[in-house]
């Protein structure tokens, strides 16, 4: 038995072990960069298929047999990526070629989807080579160790094409080549206009950011950084590349603003003095820096980018001012005789209504002139942190302190910007009232149609018969009204709160899930805390409810027919006494 066929036997078994599980085999230099294009070649690699990234200086590829491949050399290459294996990608002008190498440790085989091969080489004389007929497989056979191979590749048409990179004992020759384990392929693409240095939306970034944080293929914009807080900078950060991801030469980068706004691209970092920026050196993850022309001033403005000419993008962000105006929602009546937490929210803006964020709780006070007796105190407890819209942390929340004597007043806060100017907010009126003490009840509607929703309001009152505060608990609200042909939605909490007027509202469907019964019923309100304490008494609230359809009940139609036989007697008796007459 030769030792060819020995060998092929081994390969053989090896191939079926693989197949079943046995055995594994690990891809050589798993690890190893490759150079882009126009950078020197890297090193013969065992069993890497490589690609001459230097160009020719002579205008011809060159395939060397020179061991460590430093003398190869690729015409009209216009990308390389810098991966190996199997998962390679170059492009090249269809009047280029590529010369592509490898170094040999057993047979090889360098096969091609289309274009064609030449130039094989090999430091080896006793290696067999050949190329096929058709010129797209060149093989090497009785390889030794370090074996350096290479071969020439091109194509005149435009298209996108593999090389792949062979090994093993199975190859025999040109026909046998893809019986060896693939090492490498490289996808070309094949173009016939190179579109190196040329901008390519696609392959470049432009990100709008709140700090200069770099970019990368997956940078988005920040949404933080559409507005941000006085006195801060936006960032319009751009990487820009050709279309086949390689950074674009030194040329015109310029960038302009509306409404005045000051840009600078001197550094990442320095502030501008003017309302257009112009840079004259690699727009590699350079930034535009945006800040406001007129400090503590708000600002809205659209930022355009071009190079030489080309329109990169346009961004827009605010940068908000000190803060002018202030907003007071979501007010509740205090309790007496002490401080009311969270008894109002309030919002502070700039002079172009853009919303803030304070700068600290202690920034606020109650105006000393707008207290008296029966608000002798009000401050914010806690600062806004958002500059969204109506979320929770988007509202200050403020604080007022009341007297012994129910009344109301009209308060103003003031807030002190960082540079020292005051804000006052418009008259918030509040007011000072006791704990719940008594109710009534009534309904929206003196009757409903099934479906319909039902609205029951309960108004509390103080001992002294003001509406109660909202702080001072109504006692247990479970069950406390009963109300045929009603479901209420919903589960009242175990202690309800009044609102500002000192009232609590509950909701009903009418009918719910069961069939109305129409006809007159009556609520009963129960709240027992203050029912027990001989202050308030359970209260009965009447109310009507029809099915939508006909609202004639039994009782009705009795009611029209003794009307009915009243009517015809009364007729019959008129007509007897015009009969006596006669």
């Amino acid at each position: 038995m030769s030792t060819k066929t020995l060998r092929k036997r081994i390969t053989l078994v090896a191939v079926v072990a693989l197949g079943a599980g046995v055995l594994s085999v690990a891809p050589a230099n798993a690890g190893t960069v490759h150079p882009i294009a126009g950078a020197d070649n890297m090193g013969a690699e065992t069993l890497v298929l490589s690609v001459a990234t230097k160009a020719s200086v002579t205008g011809s590829a060159v395939s060397s047999d020179v061991h460590d491949g430093s003398t190869n050399r690729s015409t009209g290459l216009l990308y390389k990526d810098t991966s190996t294996g199997t998962a390679q990608s170059a492009t090249v002008l269809s009047t280029g070629a590529l010369a592509v190498y490898a170094l040999a440790n057993t047979d090889i085989a360098f096969v091609a989807s289309g274009g064609a091969f030449s130039g094989l080489a090999a430091t080896s004389v006793a290696t067999t080579g050949s190329v096929s007929t058709d010129r797209r497989t060149a093989v090497l056979l009785n390889a030794g160790a370090n074996l350096a191979a290479s071969v020439t590749w091109s194509s005149s048409t435009a298209g996108t094409y593999q090389i792949s990179l062979y090994r093993g004992t199975a190859i025999d020759g040109t026909s046998t080549a893809t019986a060896g384990t693939l090492v490498g392929l490289l996808t070309v693409t094949v173009t016939a206009t190179s579109a190196v240095g040329t901008y390519s939306a696609a392959d470049s970034q432009c990100v709008l950011q709140a700090s200069h944080a770099g970019v990368t293929s997956t940078s988005i914009d920040d949404p933080a950084a559409s507005k941000l807080a006085n006195g801060a900078k936006g960032y319009v950060t751009v990487n820009l590349k050709d279309a086949y991801g390689v950074a674009l030469a030194a040329g015109a980068l310029v960038a302009t603003a509306t409404n005045g706004a000051f840009v600078s691209l001197v550094d990442n970092s320095a502030v501008g003095t003017g309302s257009t920026a112009v840079y004259g050196s690699a727009p590699t993850d350079r930034s535009v820096v945006v800040s406001q022309p007129t400090a503590n001033a708000p600002l809205s403005t659209t930022v355009t980018v071009t190079y030489n000419g080309i329109s990169i993008c346009t961004k827009s962000l605010v940068i908000v001012g000190d803060v002018a105006s202030m907003k007071a929602s979501s007010i509740k009546t205090g309790a007496l005789n002490g401080a009311n937490a969270a008894a109002f929210k309030l919002q502070t803006f700039d002079s172009a209504g853009n919303l803030v964020i304070p700068r600290a709780a202690a920034a606020f006070a109650g105006v000393p002139a707008s207290l008296n007796a029966t608000v002798s105190a009000a401050s914010i407890s806690a600062a806004a942190t958002m500059m969204t819209g109506d979320t929770s942390a988007a509202y200050s929340t403020g604080t007022f302190t009341c007297g012994a004597t129910a009344g109301t007043k009209s308060i103003n806060i003031a807030y002190q910007n960082a540079s020292g100017t005051v804000a006052v907010s418009p008259a918030i009126p509040v007011r000072c009232a006791g704990d719940a003490y008594s109710y009534t009840a009534s309904f929206d509607k003196a009757s409903y149609v099934q479906g319909e929703i039902a609205t029951l309001t309960v108004q509390f009152k103080d001992a002294a018969g003001n509406n109660a505060n909202s702080y001072g608990t109504t006692g247990a609200a479970s069950a406390v009204v009963t109300s045929p042909m009603l479901t209420m939605i919903g589960t009242p909490a175990v202690s309800v709160l009044p609102d500002v007027n000192g009232q609590v509202a509950h909701k009903f469907t009418v009918g719910g899930n069961t069939a109305v019964t129409a006809g007159s019923y009556n609520a009963l309100i129960d709240y027992p805390t203050l029912v027990a304490a001989e202050t308030a008494t359970i209260q009965t609230v009447a109310y009507k409810v029809s099915t939508g359809g006909s609202s004639v009940t039994n009782e009705d139609v009795l009611k029209s027919i003794v009307s009915l036989i009243a009517s015809i007697n009364k007729q019959i008796q008129a007509l007897q006494k015009l009969i006596l007459k006669r």
